[in-house]
């Protein structure tokens, strides 16, 4: 079967490529790659470079070795500060969801596309590349970074050119003597703000192993009581929990652990991808399911009601230029820009209660606060209820004239 494969991809009219600069993480995707280049497309030489996105220091030393065993060096960028700083903390202020996904891979993939292009510019390549599929959203959130930074560079796609599945790919690695591991068929892809598992592999729960999880325990193994976190915000930013001020590093550190042995960040969503095709996807992030509930809380505290209304809006569009591969659009700026600016309010404490996968918001408190339980408050004489009397009857006006039409 595999020298069939061979002699499908020969009968390809391919453009050589000498040099390539190519996005690797050492998994099977981009691992094949580098044969597939070589082979094919006649490339001489292959820059492998791995960007670290918060995919912590096993992943990273399985890439080395991995290269290590093809007689080739990785050059490997670290910008998981800038993922931090730059991508996940505008991620928490526009409260990003896709679905309850909280846009993890989808923001990477930018990164990482941006950084390769970077290298291939710098080293004069010939053509960038990477392992996606042409079933996966990461082709476009790639591709379009490429083109953006890439000054016309040459996009090569050798997974989805050469029409490939993943069975296919398992037999091209044996036929190439390429070492591989995946404890779920269809691989995962980590970074410390979300974890994706298997995308679009699995389509029961049942097909999950046990022992896959990193953080979470499933809720039936979770701990017997609740436990409670004070989170504080500043401009929209984590900055402390249980009054100990720590990185954002630290913070989703932190939570991952304490959520993941509460039960809390099992996503399980039906997603419509890029090219409105539906499929089932789990991922795994119990630090930022905390975080963001967290944050919307002190939102609804502390904003008027139409800012949180046309907030809503914003943030999902957000999601979607981010999620369909726009991170670097006009119009996402524009909408940061926006975001930003609501953030000014959003300082304060959110007390949780967290349990068996349960989320309960105890206390909210700001300085920016709108609630001012001396005034709303049913037991409280905060203004002269008389004074409402002409506006119900001004709001009721509209119905009078319906009742009249009949």
């Amino acid at each position: 079967m595999s020298q069939q494969l061979i002699e499908q991809i020969k009968t390809i009219q391919l453009q050589p490529a000498k040099k390539v600069a190519l996005a690797y993480s050492g998994g099977l995707d981009s691992t094949l790659c580098i044969k597939l280049l070589q082979n094919f497309y006649h490339t001489e030489q292959v820059l492998l470079i791995n960007v670290n996105v918060g995919q912590g220091a096993v992943e990273i030393e399985k890439a080395r070795t991995q290269a290590s065993s093809l007689d080739l060096d990785v050059i490997h960028l670290d910008a998981e500060e800038e993922f931090l700083s730059e991508w996940v903390s505008k991620a928490i202020k526009a409260n990003s969801s896709y679905g309850g996904y909280p846009l993890a891979t989808a923001m990477t993939r930018h990164l990482i596309a941006k950084k390769v292009t970077e290298i291939a510019l710098e080293h004069k390549c010939d053509a960038v590349s990477e392992g996606t599929t042409g079933k996966s959203n990461d082709q476009f959130r790639m591709r379009n970074t490429f083109e953006l930074f890439g000054s016309g560079i040459r996009t090569i796609q050798p997974i989805r050119e050469f029409d490939l599945s993943r069975v296919d790919e398992k037999q091209l690695a044996e036929y190439f003597g390429i070492a591989y591991y995946e404890a779920m068929f269809g691989g995962d892809d980590k970074t410390i703000w979300c974890r994706s598992i298997a995308s679009g592999a699995i389509t029961s729960l049942d097909q999950i192993p046990p022992d896959v999880w990193i953080w979470y325990v499933p809720i039936e193994q979770a701990k017997d009581e609740s436990t409670y976190l004070d989170i504080e915000f500043s401009n929209g930013i984590p900055i402390a929990v249980d009054n100990k001020e720590m990185s954002l590093k630290e913070i989703l550190n932190h939570l991952n652990t304490v959520g993941g042995q509460n039960g809390i960040g099992f996503i399980d969503t039906w997603e419509q991808d890029v090219i409105d095709v539906k499929s089932r996807e789990f991922y795994e992030a119990p630090g930022a399911v905390i975080i963001l509930e967290a944050h919307k809380n002190l939102e609804r505290v502390c904003f008027p009601k139409d800012e949180l209304r046309f907030k809503e809006t914003v943030d999902s569009e957000w999601a979607r230029l981010v999620f369909n591969g726009d991170w670097f659009h006009p119009l996402k700026a524009d909408l940061d820009a926006f975001i930003d600016k609501s953030q000014e309010a959003i300082t304060g404490k959110v007390r949780l209660m967290i349990y068996k996968g349960s989320i309960r918001v105890i206390e909210c408190t700001s300085k920016y606060s709108l609630y001012k339980p001396e005034i709303r408050a049913l037991q409280s004489r905060g203004f002269d209820q008389r004074i409402c009397g002409p506006a119900a009857e001004l709001k009721a006006l509209p119905y009078r004239i319906l009742a009249m039409r009949k």
